[in-house]
């Protein structure tokens, strides 16, 4: 080989050895860039922890609903409480056995209701069999059919 092979050959050896460096230290550092979390996915997954937690109380409770939120703290697997209880409200509070639809009635619904992307308005709820949803309203009310969903006390 002359001295010019040998030249190319370790020239195109650190060459691919800075290319593994720059790819492994790529794939090894954190990101610079925030992951874009959903908003609606964070909702759902605070008004189903919600759900859960007070369905736990109900049955620590003889079957009864929390009278409020900050009751079911000791049953919350995460730390979601107080972002839980500053944007929902618990709206049912009486006994499981006065349920005859729980897929289908509103234990929590959120305070606020909130712009999705299209221009609609959507609020999170969840529900006595520990599912959650997110509803949409063209004009932002959603009383009518909250009102079919809640038990009245």
């Amino acid at each position: 080989m002359t001295p010019h092979t040998i030249n190319m050959k370790q020239t195109l050896l650190f060459v691919i050895g800075c290319a593994c460096l720059c790819l492994v230290a790529g794939c090894t550092t954190p990101s610079r860039h925030k992951a874009v979390v959903n908003p609606a996915i964070e909702k759902l997954n605070a008004a189903r922890e919600g759900a859960l937690a007070c369905i736990m109380y109900a049955d620590a409770h003889g079957g009864q609903y929390p009278p409020n939120l900050p009751a079911t703290a000791g049953y919350w697997k995460t730390n979601l409480l107080d972002q839980v209880v500053a944007n929902f409200d618990l709206v049912y509070s009486g006994a499981v056995t006065n349920i005859a639809k729980p897929y289908a009635t509103i234990i929590l619904k959120e305070k606020q209701a909130w712009h999705r992307q299209d221009g609609k308005w959507v609020k999170a709820y969840a529900f006595a069999d520990g599912h959650a949803e997110i509803h949409t309203s063209e004009d932002g009310t959603f009383d009518k059919w909250e009102d079919e969903q809640i038990i009245k006390p």
